[in-house]
């Protein structure tokens, strides 16, 4: 290892020891890792769910299942709070399949998020994380669902999960 890398993982080591709370991280210099701690610990999810809902449509585009250009039109139904510009337009707005996966990743919206999820099909998406081998990720609910939450669903990745992820969406 560089001396330059030495220090940094010196320094990520020193933030993480500094940290009150619980934390996983992977960090990769190239193709090497140089810095890991908790890994495969399984965390609540939040936003980072969307790359894998992102992942499996991409695989559903590339089936010809679904195009880029099919539209699904909204309705004030599917409108949650939370992140997104969504929820503030008027009603039967003709999106396509790219814009709802734009406003997803780019403004993290939960109702782009939650009308892929509709259209994707929830159990798809959960066969699709564990056929990829997503050791620690579960799909259980939508964005904003208090009735699931309050069930004990939710949705949880790690680190290695989300590293994964990312590197199978950058290729």
């Amino acid at each position: 290892m560089s001396k330059d890398i030495n220090e940094l993982t010196k320094q990520i080591q020193v933030i993480v020891d500094e940290f009150q709370g619980e934390v996983g991280i992977i960090v990769r210099e190239g193709t090497k890792n140089i810095f890991s701690k908790n890994e495969e610990k399984i965390f609540q999810s939040a936003s980072i769910i969307k790359l894998f809902i992102l992942e499996a449509l991409l695989e559903k585009i590339e089936n010809n299942s679904f195009s880029y250009n099919q539209r699904v039109l909204l309705k004030n139904e599917d409108k949650v709070a939370g992140f997104g510009a969504l929820k503030l337009l008027d009603e039967n707005i003709n999106l396509t399949i790219k814009d709802l996966a734009t406003l997803m990743i780019t403004l993290s919206d939960n109702t782009a998020t939650n009308m892929l999820i509709d259209l994707i099909g929830i159990e798809y998406i959960q066969e699709f994380i564990k056929r990829k081998g997503y050791l620690e990720t579960r799909l259980e609910r939508k964005m904003f669902d208090y009735i699931a939450r309050e069930k004990g669903l939710d949705n949880y990745t790690s680190a290695r999960d989300s590293f994964r992820v990312l590197k199978n969406l950058s290729k």
